[in-house]
């Protein structure tokens, strides 16, 4: 999915193992996750690191790694408005730009890092009461996949990054 290379499969194999001990998911979990979102992901850009991260992020919030998956798969086929009301409230939390910018992608239409991602979603949240921050995310992501927006924007891309070090410095080979 991700067109890891062969040469890489020894940080790919250490990725994997660090979702396992950063996050509450098992190997069974992240495979369900990776079946749920994985297709999706890579199709949108994701990397390896960055999908790692965000199920090691989100998984406090979710039962298993299919839930989590999907819920994060539907999150990101929303970046992009699926209606009116939900471009309205993107608008409303400049998630979209007065010149129709769509904030969650750059220049040249690629998706953001999942970092940035969830920066966005935390700023954009700021200042916003509990109601509020429930219907802007439930107008925007709708009902399945506001639980991965939510977590993502709790998150924030600081704790982000400081768990993509957590992950990202796993050695499956010292585990063993």
């Amino acid at each position: 999915l991700f067109k890891v290379n062969a040469k890489d499969m020894q940080k790919a194999v250490d990725g994997i193992a660090g979702v396992t001990i950063a996050s509450k998911f098992g190997i069974e979990d992240y495979a369900q996750g990776l079946a749920s979102a994985g297709g999706v992901a890579a199709v949108s850009g994701v990397s390896l690191e960055d999908f790692n991260t965000t199920i090691t992020a989100i998984s406090p919030y979710f039962n298993s790694g299919a839930d989590a998956g999907t819920s994060f798969k539907t999150m990101l086929q929303r970046l992009v408005p699926s209606s009116k009301s939900a471009e309205g409230a993107m608008r409303e939390l400049g998630l979209i730009t007065e010149d129709g910018k769509n904030q969650f992608f750059d220049a040249n239409g690629s998706m953001k890092n999942m970092d940035e991602i969830a920066g966005l979603l935390q700023a954009s949240l700021a200042g916003l009461s509990e109601e509020q921050k429930n219907a802007a995310l439930n107008t925007i992501f709708g009902s399945d996949s506001i639980r991965a927006a939510s977590a993502l924007a709790e998150v924030g891309s600081g704790k982000f990054n400081e768990l993509a070090g957590q992950v990202q410095s796993t050695s499956s080979e010292m585990m063993a």
